[in-house]
């Protein structure tokens, strides 16, 4: 009876599993994304045409399109036991979009308010950023823990309320939500400033969805509910009357051939007896000496 009952529950339980989609990352987080946004530091050289030249070319990793955070370094926090400074409160002036890299300096265009950008200040990439993750796969999270482990310097909303107001298609927010957009589809992640120009794309290897299979219906549970209750009432049958027996199969002799009964011969018609021939009779004759009717009577008198 166990047995049966298992059956049937392993049945029903692949159904529903196979009836859900199957969607899954085969791959984490590509090793360029925490390359292309590692933390690099360098300084405003000089304004130049509504522009800042800033002290950091491609020699050491900054790409076209990565955005510095200006900063003014404020007040350090320091241990009062061990007496380490743990940081500073500082202050972001601006931010700076790289837009062409020479051979010791590159070009970045302010992506805001440039009025309080000045000669000397420190610029970070990538530093202190609203980072915002949208997963239109259903099954990244793992994936966005890992990249926001990679990636510590940014700021990040978490997951489910990232997922919560995702838009149906990907688009930008009201300025000053997000400043960096990190969007994984089918087809890879993406990366988007605020102004949702893209910055970078990255294949993901993301496993093909299994084929859905119609999990059992309603009318299914009965039947197995039936089947769950024979399989009881012949184990029943079964303890009562003793192990059931399996009948024996007769196997055929080796080097004999199975003996076959000889056909029975066909029945005659019935017939109903025929009565033998009656013989055939003769008509006696008068024997020749005998005298005549007439005379014998003449005579006796």
């Amino acid at each position: 009876m166990f047995s049966s009952v298992r059956t049937v529950l392993s049945t029903l339980a692949a159904g529903l599993l196979l009836a859900l989609p199957v969607t899954a990352l085969a791959g984490g987080v590509p090793a360029e994304v925490a390359k292309d946004f590692r933390p690099v530091t360098g300084h405003v050289i000089m304004p130049i045409g509504g522009q800042f030249l800033i002290d950091l070319d491609a020699g050491t990793g900054v790409n076209v399109g990565d955005v510095f955070s200006v900063v003014k370094p404020g007040r350090e926090i320091v241990d009062p036991v061990s007496k380490k400074v743990l940081g500073s409160l500082d202050e972001v002036k601006g931010t700076l979009e790289v837009t062409r890299i020479n051979s010791g300096y590159s070009y970045a265009t302010p992506t805001g308010s440039a009025e309080k950008i000045a000669k000397g200040d420190e610029v970070r990439r990538f530093a202190d950023m609203k980072a915002i993750f949208w997963d239109y796969t259903e099954s990244g999270e793992a994936f966005y823990t890992e990249l926001r482990a990679d990636l510590p310097g940014l700021e990040w909303q978490d997951y489910a309320t990232a997922q919560e107001f995702r838009p149906q298609t990907p688009a930008p927010l009201a300025p000053g939500k997000a400043q960096l957009y990190f969007i994984l589809t089918r087809n890879g992640l993406a990366v988007r400033d605020a102004a949702f120009r893209l910055l970078h794309s990255y294949p993901v290897a993301v496993a093909q969805a299994a084929p859905a299979v119609a999990a059992p219906t309603s009318s299914s549970v009965p039947a197995a509910a039936g089947a769950v209750a024979g399989a009881g009432g012949d184990s029943h049958a079964a303890d009562a009357h003793g192990p059931a027996r399996r009948p024996r199969r007769r196997r055929a002799q080796a080097g004999r051939s199975p003996q076959v009964a000889p056909a029975a011969e066909p029945a005659a018609p019935s017939r109903a007896p025929r009565a033998p021939p009656a013989p055939a009779t003769r008509p006696r004759r008068a024997p020749a000496h005998a005298p005549a009717a007439g005379a014998r009577a003449a005579h006796c008198r």
